[in-house]
C-alpha cells in the first residue's frame, strides 16, 4: 500500500509540480527582448527606426522604470540579518550603473558588472 502511495505522489510530482519548475527556468532563460515583447513593448519603443542594432540609451530604459531610485525600491530585499541577504544590485556602492552594464537585450548576460570586479554573487539577469 506504502508503495502505491508513493508512485501516486511521484505521478502527481511529475504532472503538477514538474511543468511548473520548467516553466520558471524557462522564463529565466528568455531574453529580455522578449520579456519587454511580451510586455507590449515594440522594439521602436527602446530603439530609434532605422538604428535598431544601436545600443539603447539608459535614459530610454529609466524612463520606463522609474529612474535609479525607482528600480532600487522595486527590488529592495528586507532580508534575514544574514551577510548580504539584503543585496540589491539596483542600490550600488558603485553609484548609478548604467543599465547595460549587467543586462542585455538580445544575448544572455554573462556576468555582472560586480562579479566582473569583484564579488561572486551569482545573481540571475534578465
Amino acid at each position: 500500500m506504502k508503495q502505491i502511495s508513493r508512485k501516486i505522489i511521484s505521478m502527481i510530482f511529475v504532472i503538477c509540480i514538474v511543468p511548473v519548475i520548467a516553466f520558471a527556468a524557462a522564463q529565466n532563460n528568455e531574453l529580455l527582448a522578449q520579456k519587454h515583447l511580451k510586455q507590449g513593448v515594440a522594439c521602436t519603443d527602446c530603439h530609434a527606426i532605422g538604428e535598431e542594432k544601436a545600443p539603447v540609451k539608459v535614459d530610454t530604459c529609466l524612463s520606463c522604470h522609474d529612474g535609479y531610485e525607482g528600480m532600487a525600491k522595486k527590488t529592495e530585499k528586507k532580508g534575514d540579518g544574514t551577510y548580504l541577504s539584503n543585496l540589491n544590485p539596483h542600490k550600488s556602492h558603485l553609484g548609478n550603473v548604467e543599465c547595460t552594464e549587467c543586462h542585455k537585450g538580445h544575448e544572455k548576460a554573462a556576468t555582472t558588472t560586480c562579479e566582473k570586479r569583484c564579488h561572486t554573487f551569482g545573481l540571475v539577469l534578465p
